[in-house]
């Protein structure tokens, strides 16, 4: 990427993304973000300002929590006591949690299966079509074997190109 095809509006996009330090972004766009940083006060500014953010982001020291609040949470289970027959064992929980979950899983499964079955049925083969009894039609022996022709090519997967008509 070259400095002209790098404008200020994304070159802002980048800083708010990857800060200041050009290292952290991506490899196509460091030269181009130097260079503009270079050639426009305002890029510059900007990734100045990014600097400075930077430099307090990283100075921040987190506080230990207070002995106020670590009793605080201490006492959340005091204040919200369980009822004694609610207790289950711990394996016995995660036994019917998971056993649950499997039969919801299994249900939803069947439902699935028997609702979307409307995939398209194979054909079926020549002697089980020869098997039922067709309707009586009227055709003549030259339309007749044309059928017979056009059934064989259509359930046979020897028959030859030669053969097609």
């Amino acid at each position: 990427m070259t400095e002209e095809d790098l404008t200020l509006t994304r070159f802002t996009e980048l800083l708010d993304v990857h800060g200041a330090d050009l290292q952290r972004w991506p490899e196509p766009v460091r030269d181009a973000a130097r260079a503009l940083a270079a050639s426009d006060a305002q890029a510059a500014e900007l990734l100045q300002q990014a600097r400075q953010l930077d430099d307090v982001l990283d100075s921040w020291e987190s506080l230990p929590p207070s002995t106020e609040l670590q009793r605080a949470v201490a006492e959340i289970p005091l204040r919200h006591p369980r009822e004694a027959g609610a207790k289950l064992p711990w394996f016995l929980g995660a036994f019917w949690r998971t056993a649950l979950s499997a039969a919801t899983v299994v249900a939803l499964g069947c439902a699935a299966g028997s609702l979307g079955n409307d995939a398209p049925q194979a054909p079926a083969a020549p002697d089980q079509l020869a098997a039922l009894d067709p309707p009586e039609l009227e055709a003549t022996e030259e339309e007749t074997d044309e059928l017979d022709e056009l059934m064989e090519l259509a359930f046979l997967a020897e028959a030859s190109e030669e053969e097609w008509p």
